[in-house]
Order: C-alpha cells, then structure tokens, then sequence
C-alpha cells in the first residue's frame, strides 16, 4: 500500500498523475484480521490497473475489508471514486470510493491542522501509533511494567503536549473520533499512525471554543472514565524484558460514546445526515467484531 500513501513513493504518485491513462487503484487490508488477500503476505497492498491513453484521471476504491467467508463476493464489494484535486492532501492517494467519501474529506479539508493545538509546555495525551480498527488516545499514561525497566510508559504511546488538561480533554475526543479514524485510514497506511497524520489531521482552531469545545470536553471525561472501565490487564512474556504486564483497552464497547463524539462534530464539520450516517457506522461490523 506504499504506492498511496507514504513519502518515500511521492514521485510515482506524481508520474502518475501526469499520465495520460485512466488509472484505478484498489485498496485492500493485508491483515487476518479480518482478512488478508494472499496467504502468506501479511501485507496491505494496492493493486494498480491503467487503461489506454486518454484523459487522464485517478479513481480509488475504499480501503477493502472481508472476512474469510466473504472472499468469493470480494470483488463485488470493490468501487470507485474519481480522485479530484480538492482532496488532494499531503501529496497521498486517497481511498474513498464513493461520493459520499469525496465530500466528507472536502469538509474537513478546509479546518485548519490539530498542530496549531499543541503547546510545548503543558500537560500531555498519549496517542497509540499502532491503528487498526480504533484510535486509541488517552490523557493519562496506561498501565505498563516489565522484568527490567519496572513501571514505565509503553513506546507504543506517543505523547503530545496541549496549552491545559480543558485542550487535553477536547483534543484526546476529537483523535479517537471516527472522523479522525476515517480520515487515518483514507490517507494512512492503515497501521502505523505517526506525528504528522496527528499535527496534520484538520481539526480547525476554533474546536476547543464555546459550547463544542464544552461538549466534547464533557464527552471526552466520560470517555476515559469507560475505557479505563472497561480495560483489561493483560501478562504476557518477553524475551529481552522478561514479564510483562499492561493494561488492554477496548473501544468497541466505548462505541456509543465515540458516536457522541461524531455527532458533535457533524456541525463543525457541516455533515449531513447522510455523511454522519456514513462516518457512524464505517466498516461497523469489522470494528465491532460481528461476523
């Protein structure tokens, strides 16, 4: 899945789109869970197809999830969307597939980056760079400990320092939102959730002010009230370090509350029913576990 969305494939993108071919680029999840699409390649991988020179133009599928059972109607579920240049983000490809998709991102597209946000003193949210099916963002440090080091913070949490804890609170609700999920997964690689999809997610500067701002600070206590709830601590064994013990968290049973979230911010965004609807209940059955 390299070829959309990382740096280093920045100038086949860009042959790409100077070509005069229509390109299709579909996109599909490489992992068992739910699904992988070649036995023995672990991988998320994109398939190009490009037909006669014509007009060019770029059309993307929606990243592509299955279980094992689905796999012979897998083709069926595949379509596309014209690519056009208003959601053109960090020189990546896109995967969207649909109108409704085109314009979710052309919403959120004209806010402003989070990193305006951030602070260099202050307190901190940790962020998980490992994103699957949920974001998984906190403003306290998760339980972890090892044989060697004792009680310390994962390097799986990245921290991100805010002006004050009322920031903190907005902020850790805006990034474990779908809204920041879908747009994660349309831009990312689907896996690894660096700094710069976090400093660059367009959240808008007025996100922390007046009854949104109070709404989803609100909404975020409650959050890490019920992750905290619902998290389980897990022991598990090391080679280098020994035991090692950390807590588990479970957003889908947060589901709900992450849906608080969204609908909150389908006013600052300006969705419609329908692009609520859609961001609601993206790839629902895989993020729930409902085979």
């Amino acid at each position: 899945m390299s070829l959309s969305c990382t740096k280093r494939m920045s100038d086949i993108r860009e042959l790409l789109i100077s070509t005069d071919r229509p390109i299709w680029i579909s996109h599909f999840s490489g992992d068992a869970h739910p699904s992988k699409l070649f036995e023995g390649v672990k991988f998320r991988l994109d398939i190009l197809l490009a037909g006669k020179k014509s007009e060019s133009s770029i059309m993307s599928s929606q990243y592509i999830k299955w279980f094992a059972l689905e796999r012979e109607h897998l083709f069926y579920k595949i379509t596309y969307a014209l690519v056009p240049a208003k959601i053109s983000h960090l020189g990546l490809f896109p995967k969207t597939g649909s109108r409704t998709a085109t314009e979710i991102l052309t919403r959120i597209l004209k806010k402003e980056p989070l990193q305006k946000s951030f602070d260099i003193r202050g307190p901190k949210i940790y962020v998980h760079r490992v994103l699957t099916m949920y974001v998984k963002c906190f403003n306290f440090i998760p339980y972890f400990k090892n044989d060697v080091d004792g009680i310390k913070k994962s390097e799986d949490y990245k921290p991100y320092v805010v002006k004050d804890d009322y920031y903190a609170q907005v902020i850790l609700s805006v990034v474990n939102s779908t809204t920041f999920f879908y747009y994660y997964i349309t831009y990312g690689d689907c896996f690894h959730c660096g700094k710069d999809f976090v400093n660059s997610f367009p959240a808008g500067m007025n996100i922390v002010d007046g009854r949104l701002g109070k709404k989803l600070q609100k909404i975020g206590d409650n959050l890490m009230k019920d992750m905290k709830k619902n998290a389980v601590r897990r022991i598990a064994r090391s080679k280098k370090t020994g035991q090692v013990e950390y807590d588990e968290f479970w957003p889908k049973y947060s589901k709900p509350i992450i849906d608080d979230i969204d609908i909150a911010l389908a006013a600052h965004y300006g969705f419609n029913e329908e692009e609520l609807d859609f961001l609601i209940n993206y790839d629902f059955k895989y993020r729930m576990g409902i085979s």
